[in-house]
C-alpha cells in the first residue's frame, strides 16, 4: 500500500474501471466533476437497482458535464464516454474486431448486480492499459477483480478508507494486498490527469 509518488510514470490509459457500493453516486459525481477532459473511456460498476441506474447516468451526466450513459448489451464503448453498467445484471468489457464492447451476463454466484468482479476480471484479460479504482462500499465485491487486475500487470487503486462513506471495499482490498495506491478522490483524478 502506497500513496502516489507525484513523479511515477502513468501510461496512456486505455480504459478506466470503477466499482462503488454505499456512498458511491456522492463520490463519482466528486470525481468525474474534477474532470474536464477524459481521454480514455470509463465503465462503472454501481450496486443499484435496475430502476435506478439510468438516473444515476442522467444525473452524473448534468452534474459533471460529461457523455455519461447507461450501458446496454453489445454497446461500443467509445473514448470520451462514461458507461453506467444497468443495475440487476453482470456486464463485462470484451475486444471485438478492435473495439471495446459491454457485454451483459447474468451470473448468479455474484452478487451483487452488477458484480465488481465481474466487471474488473474481464478488464484483466484486456491487453490494455487499465486502471481499476474502488470507492467507497461496504461488503467485498471488487476483491477478486482486483487480485486479478495486479496479477496482470494492471493498476488498481483504491479510495482512502479514512473518506469513505463505507470503508468495508477498499479495506478488504487494502488487507488482501491487491492495491497500487491508495488515494483520496482528488488525488485519484489528479493521478488519472496525470
Amino acid at each position: 500500500m502506497q500513496k502516489k509518488d507525484k513523479e511515477a510514470y502513468l501510461p496512456q490509459l486505455d480504459l478506466v474501471v470503477i466499482g462503488a457500493s454505499t456512498g458511491g453516486p456522492f463520490a463519482l459525481i466528486t470525481l468525474l466533476k474534477s474532470f474536464k477532459d477524459i481521454n480514455f473511456p470509463i465503465v462503472i460498476a454501481q450496486h443499484m437497482h435496475e430502476i435506478y441506474t439510468k438516473d444515476l447516468a442522467k444525473d452524473l451526466h448534468l452534474e459533471a458535464d460529461h457523455k455519461i450513459i447507461e450501458g446496454h448489451n453489445n454497446l461500443l464503448i467509445q473514448n470520451d464516454h462514461v458507461v453506467i453498467c444497468r443495475g440487476g445484471i453482470d456486464s463485462r468489457i470484451c475486444l471485438e474486431n478492435g473495439n471495446l464492447t459491454l457485454k451483459e451476463t447474468v451470473l448468479s454466484d455474484h452478487l451483487p448486480h452488477p458484480s465488481i468482479d465481474v466487471l474488473f476480471e474481464s478488464a484483466a484479460y484486456l491487453n490494455k492499459n487499465v486502471a481499476g479504482i474502488i470507492l467507497t462500499g461496504m461488503g467485498n465485491d471488487g476483491c477478486k477483480g482486483s487480485q486479478k487486475l495486479l496479477a496482470t500487470n494492471k493498476i488498481v487503486i483504491v479510495q482512502d478508507p479514512e473518506t469513505c462513506l463505507a470503508e468495508d471495499m477498499p479495506n478488504t482490498v487494502i488487507d488482501q494486498g491487491s492495491v497500487s495506491y491508495v488515494l483520496t478522490l482528488s488525488e485519484i483524478a489528479s493521478y488519472l490527469k496525470g
